[in-house]
């Protein structure tokens, strides 16, 4: 009896000391006590994230012993934020730093609608800037109509005049309408061998004209002038 006492208290001097021996190399090989070559925790969280201004902190505890190790982690660069309508990009650390210009709102074409909206996500912007009507382009019978917005116009289309001819003054395509007064005809002399004829219409007017004789021939015509001929020329 009492020997297998003896035997059960040196397999528990045996144990303590060898559990010991093996937690002690791991708690000096694998942790970060004082008493142990440092090593690096497993389990890192964050306590603080670094910026642009401040260090970061991360907190490690040993699995095995539970010592607490905290390290800092180094200042970031600035982080901006994209640039808006009326502000540049700004850092997201609230630091204060910008870089770049505001981009300004983007407004469509200033047309006869208002208001026009800056067209920039997220930007409510608004200008009551108005332009003009864009009208089309309407005939004399036909009331101007604005192709944006849809206004009528209380006047109608402009008169689209054909030129004026000899006889007939500017007369209008569609309606009929006129205006000033016929251009008249513009007659060439003439000939023997021509009436007098409007360089502009073509038309014909009077009588021809007598023979221009030089030397007894016809200076327009070629005619050779005949006895009869010089004797009517002598009566006249």
């Amino acid at each position: 009896m009492k020997t297998k006492v003896y035997v059960v208290l040196l397999m528990t001097v045996f144990m303590l000391l060898f559990c010991g021996s093996a937690m002690a190399l791991e708690h000096s090989t694998n942790c970060g006590c004082p008493d142990g070559i440092p090593k690096e925790p497993a389990n890192w969280q964050w306590v603080s994230q670094p910026t642009c201004q401040s260090l970061g902190e991360k907190v490690g505890r040993c699995a095995v012993c539970n010592y607490h190790v905290s390290i800092s982690i180094a200042c970031v660069p600035h982080e901006y934020l994209g640039a808006t309508c009326t502000t540049p990009e700004i850092c997201r650390f609230g630091c204060g730093a910008t870089r770049e210009e505001p981009l300004g709102h983007d407004f469509p074409e200033i047309t006869c609608q208002i208001p026009r909206f800056c067209q920039r996500q997220g930007c409510n912007a608004q200008d009551n800037t108005q332009g003009d009507h864009l009208f089309n382009n309407p005939t004399c019978q036909d009331m101007k109509t604005c192709t944006i917005c849809g206004y009528i116009s209380s006047y109608p289309g402009d008169h689209n005049y054909a030129s004026a001819t000899c006889t007939s003054p500017k007369r209008c395509i569609y309606c009929g309408a006129t205006t000033g007064t016929s251009l008249g005809h513009k007659y060439l002399p003439a000939t023997c061998t021509s009436l007098s004829i409007c360089i502009r219409c073509g038309a014909t007017t009077g009588t021809y004209a007598p023979h221009q004789y030089v030397n007894d021939v016809c200076i327009v015509c070629g005619r050779i002038q005949s006895i009869q001929d010089k004797m009517h020329q002598e009566s006249e």
